[in-house]
């Protein structure tokens, strides 16, 4: 897969976000579209497109399709789920110019469930997270793995911030695999701009606990800015970013440094 291929993969998920359902844009927000509790429904398209793969430096792309809403439950709670549907990837073979594997990674699927009634600044939601290895090509871990998910969010004056967390265990799956037992952290900073833009860091920190010290985390820096569109009666987040590894395992193919392109789809639920 080239680099080509990977802007074709950008553009059509533009285009399946504009000829899916309308959107009421006037009832969405820049934080609302970062905001891991939302009250909204919603599609992510994240395009990572990655460089310094390796020894030769080689490129490699991550399209992740994730679709999400939110569901009033009975009582003081409510619930929201949001699945993460399969990765599409390329992954550049780390030790040659040339050659990769194309194909799908594992699925991730959650559940929040988030108080009703929440403060005008605060809120908090906690659920169980699962993975599924439905990965092509050994572009996933497989095995089946669960664990708990956690996220906040804060509003202070003019900003936005907060975190989604979890940790993975496996417990199924092929047992010539190794283990999985993976920690996720993304915090996120957000400022509002004038006229639907915004600055907003939201790197994700992650780390292999069965890996040896020097092999453990990845841990990126970076941000980006975005703005949220008005596309006819449709709403569509767009934002770019560009994430440095200041940290990365020695011994798997991570990158040095990525740029992402993110587009969300929003709509009242």
């Amino acid at each position: 897969m080239t680099m080509r291929s990977a802007l074709v993969a950008t553009g059509l998920s533009i285009a399946l976000a504009l000829s899916t359902a309308e959107v009421h844009a006037q009832e969405v927000t820049p934080e609302e579209a970062q905001n891991p509790l939302t009250h909204l429904r919603g599609l992510t398209f994240q395009n990572n497109f990655d460089f310094g793969v390796g020894e030769e430096d080689r490129h490699g792309y991550q399209l992740v399709f994730q679709p999400w809403q939110a569901e009033i439950g009975r009582g003081q709670w409510m619930r929201l789920r949001s699945l993460a549907g399969l990765p599409l990837l390329y992954q550049p073979d780390p030790s040659r110019a040339e050659g990769g594997t194309f194909g799908l990674g594992d699925a991730e699927m959650s559940t929040f469930w988030s108080p009703r009634k929440t403060a005008k600044t605060v809120a908090g939601g906690v659920g169980p997270i699962v993975r599924v290895p439905l990965a092509t090509d050994n572009l996933g871990s497989g095995k089946w793995s669960a664990g708990v998910t956690i996220a906040a969010i804060a509003r202070p004056r003019g900003w936005f911030v907060g975190f989604r967390t979890y940790n993975l265990w496996s417990f199924a799956g092929d047992e010539d695999r190794p283990d999985v037992n993976q920690f996720f952290f993304q915090y996120f900073v957000l400022r509002t701009l004038d006229g639907g833009w915004y600055v907003l860091s939201a790197p994700s920190l992650i780390a292999n606990w069965d890996a040896s010290s020097g092999n453990r985390w990845l841990v990126p820096v970076g941000g980006g800015a975005g703005k949220l569109f008005r596309v006819g009666r449709r709403g569509l987040d767009v934002h770019t970013a560009v994430y440095y590894n200041v940290v990365r395992p020695d011994n798997l193919p991570s990158p040095r440094w990525t740029l992402r392109v993110q587009l969300q789809f929003l709509f009242a639920s």
